[in-house]
């Protein structure tokens, strides 16, 4: 079922209705509730071919906040550009949810990343290639790195001799 029915839907459940069809035969043609036929076919009632027309921009509700709010939350968050989205809601005054702020912000052009939670503790495994890669036989190397060991110290002496490694030497020195 459709969440808003469409102005040319509308007009099909008036013009059932007025050809005499039941509610009942129209919900299941269009298809749709019993509630929502009886609601357009008032509502034609009421106001007329212009009661049947969407007047809503992009046929959604009506925004929750304006450009002045919106100009604040994105002030907001050009001041702590890290902070949460609930942070830069809290500090613009604004009532919305999350996810209406990170829409405004997208509009704007400020696209929000999500922090991945960092672990409080994690295992450094220290001097990985020299303990744990040395020991590979050949095929769990090939496996794990996708070229053999012979092409992979051909690579290394290659990159040593390189001048990028030279300089990556004397900056991490």
């Amino acid at each position: 079922m459709p969440r808003n029915l469409h102005p040319e839907i509308r007009s099909r459940i008036v013009g059932q209705s007025q050809a005499g069809r039941s509610v009942a035969e129209i919900a299941a043609d269009i298809p749709c509730s019993k509630k929502t036929v009886r609601r357009w076919i008032r509502r034609f009632a009421e106001g007329g071919d212009n009661a049947l027309q969407d007047h809503r921009q992009n046929n959604h509700g009506p925004r929750k906040i304006g450009p002045e709010q919106v100009q604040a939350l994105v002030d907001a968050v050009s001041d702590r550009p890290f902070g949460t989205i609930q942070e830069a809601i809290n500090t613009a005054n604004v009532q919305i949810s999350e996810r209406t702020a990170r829409r405004r912000l997208n509009e704007a052009g400020y696209y929000y990343q999500p922090v991945h939670k960092i672990p409080l503790h994690y295992v450094k495994n220290n001097n990985y290639i020299e303990r744990i890669v040395r020991n590979y036989i050949n095929i769990d190397f090939t496996i794990h790195f996708r070229l053999s060991r012979e092409i992979a110290n051909e690579l290394i002496a290659r990159f040593e001799k390189s001048d990028i490694f030279t300089s990556l030497q004397g900056i991490l020195l």
